[in-house]
């Protein structure tokens, strides 16, 4: 898909999952002047945990317990695949009664419609959330995004519009978005 990202991959001995540190960023920091050893220090802040079971959520807690809000990035599953269904539901609720949480369903602009109900509707039956839809600078039609929020209910919260991470990640615009079903520009 032509994108490039300049990582550094950390994947320790015996595991098969590895967290990436994207780099652009902290580069352009450089490049604009940041001192390398500040860098450096924010590079060395993040703080990454793998886990495998849904109860090991708590027993990382503590490693956890000083940050306001911790990501959970999950590997993507098929909606129809009743086992992954059960495991991605098991690990949205183990932190019931631990932590606030916020889910967001993150589909993809030109997934067809009838995909985009079935995954909506799947992942409704477990939880509430909030949607992100990626890749609407790959798509002219943009109605996807209308009638799944009028058919959910749920909010959109971002978009992405290109393949430079983060850069081209931004809070939703309805105003923008209605412009462009409309026949607008961008």
């Amino acid at each position: 898909n032509g994108m490039v990202l300049t990582a550094l991959t950390v994947l320790p001995d015996g595991q098969n999952v590895a967290p990436n540190i994207y780099l652009d960023g902290f580069y352009a920091e450089y490049k604009a002047g940041s001192d390398l050893s500040t860098i450096m220090d924010e590079i060395a802040d993040m703080c990454v945990a793998h886990i495998d079971v849904p109860q090991q959520f708590a027993t990382i807690g503590n490693d956890f317990k000083n940050f306001d809000y911790i990501m959970v990035d999950t590997a993507g599953h098929s909606h129809q695949n009743e086992v992954q269904r059960e495991n991605m539901n098991a690990f949205i609720h183990s932190v019931d009664g631990l932590a606030e949480k916020e889910v967001f369903l993150v589909l993809s602009a030109t997934t067809k419609y009838r995909d985009l109900i079935s995954i909506a509707d799947t992942y409704s039956a477990m939880t509430s959330y909030k949607l992100i839809f990626t890749k609407l600078d790959e798509t002219i039609t943009l109605g996807n995004l209308l009638n799944l929020r009028l058919h959910t209910g749920a909010v959109i919260s971002y978009v992405t519009d290109g393949q430079n991470v983060p850069d081209d990640i931004a809070q939703f615009n309805p105003q923008k978005t209605v412009k462009q079903l409309l026949g607008g520009r961008k």
